[in-house]
């Protein structure tokens, strides 16, 4: 075999086995000891472990994952050539494995799972930010653009608002902000409020900062919290068919199943009725909607809305 022929199958098999490598995080040992290293690669093996296969296989790179001094409220976090840097004032505890234990005022608990959690984190922003659109995406935001530069903003469908200046893979999806809390203003074509509202059962407020930090958040208790579908079905559908396959979405090995039953609020003055109600769907056989007004009208033309 000549040494031309010998060189195009060595890189014909390396384009081969590269195009299937994936993520790979790599963690910086310098200065670490045994315990150090041994603990932080099991940190970022269970975080690689939680992640859906197509988000290892569509973030194809390495990243460099490194202990550095930082402040003490801030755990970790990504930079666009620095790879992960996390709090080193925290590897102590977790190569003693007191992290474990070790309880925190944060939404997860403990140390160690909060280390979790920013892992996950923050590789999500980095998946976000590269922009790993599926081959449906790409065109639809290609048709949207031709029209946007046929017709203007004025002839624009409803379902090309919001996709003619995507940049993110996730958090600038126009139905993530949707189910998110960020939705259309009114007469806008497609702009979005600037603040979100939905803070009365938020798991951690720092999700309402912005799109961004809502999917990295998200991702953490997607994969984190079992109960997740259950208490946000919308968002966790959403997921699950973003990481899933043309057949079937992709659920997290931990997550439980949910009640059957709907829950809803008995609103009213009988402070001794039991607040907390479960609608069983197989008994409901019709829902109206309602247009109410204070008055003994069924219906009005302006007022509030409720379903029945």
């Amino acid at each position: 075999m000549s040494l031309t022929r010998a060189g195009l199958l060595a890189l014909a098999l390396f384009a081969s086995t590269s195009g299937h490598a994936g993520l790979r995080l790599a963690l910086d040992t310098d200065a670490l000891n045994s315990d150090e290293r041994h603990a932080s690669q099991a940190l970022l093996s269970e975080a690689l472990a939680a992640l859906p296969p197509l988000f290892r296989q569509q973030l194809d790179r390495r990243i460099k994952v490194r202990w550095r001094q930082m402040p003490a409220e801030v755990y970790g976090r990504a930079g666009r050539f620095s790879g992960i840097e996390l709090n080193a004032a925290l590897l102590p505890a977790l190569s003693d494995g007191s992290a474990a234990s070790a309880t925190t005022q944060r939404p997860h608990g403990t140390v160690r799972r909060e280390l979790l959690a920013t892992v996950i984190h923050e590789l999500t922003h980095l998946y976000d930010r590269a922009q790993l659109w599926s081959t449906a995406d790409k065109q639809r935001l290609l048709r949207c653009r031709q029209r946007l530069d046929s017709l203007g903003p004025v002839g624009l469908p409803d379902a090309c608002r919001g996709q003619t200046a995507r940049r993110f893979t996730l958090s600038d999806d126009p139905r993530l902000l949707d189910l998110a809390g960020w939705p259309q203003q009114v007469g806008r074509r497609g702009e979005r409020e600037h603040e979100n509202g939905q803070v009365a059962r938020s798991p951690d407020a720092y999700e309402l900062s912005n799109p961004r930090e809502f999917v990295a958040v998200n991702m953490e208790y997607f994969l984190l919290d079992p109960s997740y579908a259950c208490r946000r079905p919308s968002l966790a559908g959403y997921l699950q068919a973003h990481f899933g396959n043309a057949t079937s979405g992709w659920v997290p090995a931990n997550q439980q199943p949910c009640a059957d039953s709907y829950a809803y609020l008995n609103a009213g003055r009988d402070f001794a009725r039991q607040p907390l109600g479960a609608l069983d769907l197989e008994r409901v056989y019709q829902v109206d909607y309602l247009l109410a007004e204070a008055n003994q009208a069924w219906a009005s033309r302006w007022g509030h809305s409720m379903l029945r």
